[in-house]
């Protein structure tokens, strides 16, 4: 967790939907705020069943011919046939606020694709969409299961801002959706997400 910025101090464990996630004890940055990082492993990423798909013949983790496994080391999704455009949600777990204002300051994302890349990165407030999306242009695809250490060299680390560079508040819990277009030629193309680390600012 270094490579984020964060310092190697002692960690405890929270639970998340669907995964195990190992949140950072807090580093104090200042007088009137300070930084959380907490890191969700890949196993817990779900595929986005769309309620036209509820009673689909092969099941929700197929919907829509696409297939998804879960490994030790995260999850691999791909289509069965074609080329396809879909979601994939995390779901991030709560950090203690003590009573002060919630801020997503960063995200990165740890995954390796074939043939697919990643689009668009949105974020929910609980059940509210933010306007705080990511358009990926051009589709970011390959090997990236590692993370730089530089901000501006690192092509899998976003940090959303609003127009004028504020980072915004997180007022409930806080799910990201990743969109990923297929290209499958021949049915190889594939994306395994390895894990995915969510920096907060208190304020």
């Amino acid at each position: 967790m270094a490579a984020l910025g964060y310092n190697a101090t002692p960690t405890h464990a929270l639970w998340t939907r669907g995964g195990f996630a190992v949140q950072q004890t807090p580093t104090r940055t200042s007088a009137v705020s300070e930084t959380i990082a907490t890191w969700i492993h890949g196993a817990g990423v779900l595929a986005y069943v769309p309620p036209e798909f509820d009673n689909e013949p092969l099941g929700p983790q197929q919907y829509a011919r696409i297939y998804g496994r879960r490994h030790g080391w995260g999850t691999q999704f791909g289509p069965l046939t074609g080329t396809c455009e879909r979601w994939f949600q995390i779901p991030v777990p709560c950090v203690p606020r003590r009573g002060r204002r919630t801020f997503l300051d960063e995200i990165a994302l740890l995954f390796h694709s074939n043939r697919c890349g990643i689009t668009q990165i949105d974020f929910w407030d609980g059940s509210n969409k933010t306007p705080y999306d990511v358009r990926v242009s051009p589709p970011l695809s390959g090997d990236h299961r590692g993370l730089t250490a530089k901000r501006d060299e690192a092509l899998n680390r976003w940090q959303p801002r609003d127009p004028t560079g504020d980072m915004f508040p997180v007022r409930s819990a806080l799910n990201i959706s990743v969109q990923v277009m297929f290209d499958a030629i021949g049915g190889s193309g594939a994306i395994t997400f390895s894990s995915v680390g969510v920096r907060f600012t208190l304020q």
